[in-house]
């Protein structure tokens, strides 16, 4: 075991979801877009195509659902940029703790994690 997990309260679920994020102290930079490469009920590692954040910046990440009988809905995240990671020749890999989810929130990220309509 690696000690980033070793110091996990929860094990994370590898995924490979695409959404976009807002750094919600500065929105004058707008929406780009990310992906979501693993996560828990309590947080997540994003990769970046925009801007990076500051370790402590509050961020917004919204995560299309996905459903044959339903219109895609979208899971909205709010967290707290954990640790930030830039690499010269790469994107921006962040992690970040996922502030309380509602149950509603809380229930679309579960069918999201088992590939249910959301």
């Amino acid at each position: 075991m690696t000690e980033v997990n070793e110091r996990r309260r929860v094990a994370r679920e590898p995924v490979g979801w695409h959404g976009d994020y807002l750094l919600m102290g500065r929105r004058e930079l707008g929406w780009h877009p990310c992906s979501m490469l693993d996560i828990s009920a309590l947080g997540a590692a994003l990769q970046l195509g925009g801007p990076a954040p500051a370790v402590g910046e509050q961020i917004v990440v919204l995560l299309p659902g996905f459903g044959a009988d339903q219109p895609p809905g979208e899971v909205r995240l709010e967290a707290r940029v954990g640790n930030v990671t830039v690499d010269p020749l790469g994107p921006v890999r962040i992690g970040v703790e996922i502030d309380s989810l509602d149950l509603e929130q809380r229930d679309a990220l579960l069918r999201l994690l088992s590939h249910e309509s959301v």
